[in-house]
């Protein structure tokens, strides 16, 4: 399932930052719309990692790349 794959890769990422002490992550999904999932003043942490996961439906239709780019 391509959203396993997904899921894993931001995990992935996040930790990777998380050792490099990077400070701050920010997370949204795009596609139809964009939507911010984790604003950057917010700590990211295992719970609000697993809130996280929750809000990703991967059941927009398409993607605007120019409203991501905004």
């Amino acid at each position: 399932m391509y959203f396993q794959l997904a899921f894993e890769s931001l995990c992935v990422i996040a930790n990777a930052l998380s050792l490099l002490e990077v400070g701050e992550l920010s997370v949204c999904s795009f596609g139809e719309s964009v939507k911010m999932l984790h604003p950057l003043h917010e700590q990211f942490t295992a719970q609000s990692g697993a809130k996280l996961l929750q809000q990703f439906t991967f059941d927009q239709k398409k993607t605007k790349i120019a409203e991501v780019c905004m």
